[in-house]
């Protein structure tokens, strides 16, 4: 499949994000019922449209030949600074990564990342993070194939 990675624009969103957004929302829901809730899409359109609108949250898409987007990734440019242990950097927070359950496997998804990697590069990042739920160890073995490797790891305990 030919695509193309962008910046998202407004219209993206009915070509495809809310549809991806769905899908994302079905599988957390799934994994982590008791986190989730059914009623809301991972990202409505309003939130969507107000995010375009931030400079340090970029968005990048993944549209085919007739403008249908078949992933996104929703990124956040953070800077850390005067931490009293951490030292100050700069760090492209890949917040959501989505790529249709029907065009995974084709080279999307690692694209989505090398855009996020080359905006991470242009704004002096040293390192680009993201988060992945233990459920999805699909997502997990796809982020290591891509060079991911594990920093901590955050854990939980259901109160009796």
């Amino acid at each position: 499949m030919n695509v193309e990675i962008r910046k998202a624009l407004p219209q993206d969103y009915a070509a495809g994000v809310r549809r991806l957004s769905e899908q994302i929302a079905a599988q957390h829901l799934a994994g982590r019922p008791q986190t989730f809730r059914a009623d809301r899409k991972h990202y409505e359109e309003a939130d969507f449209l107000q995010l375009l609108t931030q400079e340090d949250r970029p968005i990048f898409v993944a549209a085919d030949d007739s403008a249908r987007v078949v992933g996104y990734a929703f990124c956040i440019l953070q800077r850390l600074e005067n931490h009293p242990a951490l030292r100050d950097c700069t760090f492209l927070h890949v917040d959501d990564l989505c790529v249709d359950e029907a065009c995974r496997r084709q080279g999307i998804g690692r694209k989505l990342l090398d855009t996020a990697s080359a905006h991470a590069k242009e704004n002096r990042a040293s390192y680009i993070d993201l988060n992945v739920w233990d459920f999805n160890e699909d997502a997990i073995r796809f982020y290591e194939r891509c060079g991911f490797s594990g920093r901590m790891r955050r854990m939980e305990r259901g109160i009796d």
